[in-house]
């Protein structure tokens, strides 16, 4: 899982297990690296289950979504902000 992750996403990943450990449900947003070297973001949402009786996280559940079409329309929103912007400045 962290092979595929984007290099400068891992090292926040890497204190996530931990939370999860702990039985901490996460939201996790981060990007990967496809087949073809391009970036996708990924949302991923786990679930730990804990032994009642130990207290201990025993394995977990989750779902993963694309939403890499979601950043990129904010990435366009932003864009066309300053675009406005500037068009304001220089009018």
């Amino acid at each position: 899982w962290m092979e595929c992750m984007h290099p400068e996403d891992r090292v926040r990943a890497r204190g996530l297990v931990d939370a999860l450990m702990r039985g901490e449900t996460l939201v996790h947003e981060y990007r990967i690296l496809d087949r073809t070297g391009g970036i996708r973001w990924i949302r991923d949402r786990i679930v730990p289950f804990v032994d009642p009786h130990t207290g201990r996280t025993t394995h977990f559940m989750g779902g993963v979504t694309d939403v890499t079409e979601q950043h990129e329309l904010v990435d366009r929103l932003v864009q066309a902000h300053k675009m406005e912007s500037l068009a304001r400045l220089a009018g």
